[in-house]
């Protein structure tokens, strides 16, 4: 097989020189702890970055309907969700 050079395709298009190389670099920017730009609370992957940021949005749509705290509000007053153990993002 020749060698070819490969580019990352999801940020900085850095030329890596082998699968594996490609592989491990896009394992590191999918998986490491981000600093959520919105709270600055650390998440790990970029998954879980997007769903984190989806609770802001709902947050922020929930302030245009309810006002502030509503999310709060809510889990704090329903006993199951009392206890759940999820970052949810001060609203």
């Amino acid at each position: 097989m020749a060698t070819s050079i490969l580019s990352c395709p999801l940020c900085c298009r850095q030329e890596l020189g082998t699968v594996e190389a490609l592989r491990e670099h896009l394992l590191y920017f999918v998986y490491r702890p981000i600093p959520c730009p919105v709270c600055r609370t650390p998440i790990t992957g970029l998954q879980q970055l997007v769903h984190h940021l989806d609770v802001h949005l709902q947050c922020l749509q929930l302030d245009n309907i309810a006002g502030p705290n509503l999310v709060s509000s809510i889990m704090s007053s329903v006993p199951h969700l009392r206890d759940v153990s999820v970052v949810v993002p001060e609203c």
